[in-house]
């Protein structure tokens, strides 16, 4: 006799015209030590997962011998209404801002130019700002010191 569990964990018996496969066919018993079965599939899911961990450490790339920069590096602009002022890089935005203005410096927002990067990004980055903006206009931003 062959038997089916419904929605609700119910076992019930199917009639015997309906084909099911030989590991389907085994009526469930009262006696099953759950804590043997549980502990079996964890064990093979662990072995599993570390067999596939073990072939992926056979094919993946070896491990990066330096190490990786952090990424604490903001970008900025200071404008005077529509006149750029300023390029420069900090790793402190409202500490940085408040420095301009005790500096003396005349702008009217500090806008911060995309996502977090690198040091040397950061400088890079405003070095060819300050070089783009000295080719289009013939002279640097007011602020930017000569370097």
């Amino acid at each position: 006799m062959h038997f089916y569990r419904d929605d609700f964990g119910n076992w019930h018996p199917l009639p015997e015209q309906v084909q099911t496969p030989d590991w389907f066919s085994t009526p469930p018993s009262s006696n099953i030590d759950w804590g043997e079965i549980l502990v079996k599939s964890v064990l093979t899911g662990a072995g599993m997962y570390l067999a596939a961990k073990g072939i992926e450490a056979l094919f993946s790339a070896p491990p990066r011998s330096r190490k990786m920069s952090r990424r604490d590096t903001f970008r900025y602009r200071l404008r005077d209404r529509r006149t750029c002022v300023q390029f420069g890089i900090t790793n402190n935005p409202p500490i940085r801002c408040s420095q301009h203005v005790a500096d003396g410096k005349e702008f009217s927002v500090m806008e911060i130019i995309g996502p977090v990067v690198t040091r040397a990004s950061a400088r890079e980055w405003e070095y060819n700002r300050i070089e783009t903006y000295r080719r289009h206009f013939g002279q640097r931003p007011k602020y930017n010191r000569v370097s």
